[in-house]
């Protein structure tokens, strides 16, 4: 279960194609596999960057992307934190992205996060730098998606 968030007119359509990483050989190694793992991270990466697609697991911090992006656009309905197929134009996703690329600039970010993880998700605290780069880089992705995806359809 997730958020799958299209792109309505991705800008970096090259991008996908001069980096996708092709199609994954199931007869040498199962879906289970670290093979198949760092193909799919690197298949979701391309398609991120290039606007063309994002997903996220429930448990993959969405809400906290669609808190910063109620910073920027104030009417956002409170859909923008389903699956039920609401829009964001391209004006807005540009807007959303620059706000929360704002926030990735210099260690402050780090420091943030960490002390949100620490009292959202006590649970986490045992591994709290890995979750702290996990959360980084998909907030810099989701950036990256925004400002290429021409705006975008959360379904």
């Amino acid at each position: 279960m997730g958020y799958d968030v299209y792109g309505l007119n991705p800008k970096n359509v090259e991008y996908l194609e001069a980096n996708h990483p092709g199609d994954f050989d199931f007869s040498k190694f199962s879906v289970n596999s670290p093979e198949y793992k760092d193909w799919h991270m690197k298949e979701w990466e391309v398609k991120a960057i290039s606007g063309v697609y994002f997903r996220q697991s429930i448990g993959g911090y969405w809400d906290e992307l669609m808190y910063w992006a109620k910073q920027v656009i104030e009417d956002l309905p409170n859909s923008v934190l389903y699956n039920e197929g609401y829009v964001i134009n391209e004006e807005d996703a540009i807007k959303i992205a620059d706000y929360i690329g704002s926030k990735l600039v210099g260690d402050k970010f780090r420091v943030v996060v960490r002390e949100y993880l620490t009292s959202a998700y006590p649970s986490k605290i045992d591994n709290l730098d890995k979750e702290v780069d996990q959360f980084e880089h998909i907030v810099s992705k989701f950036v990256e998606f925004a400002k290429n995806s021409g705006g975008f359809r959360i379904s």
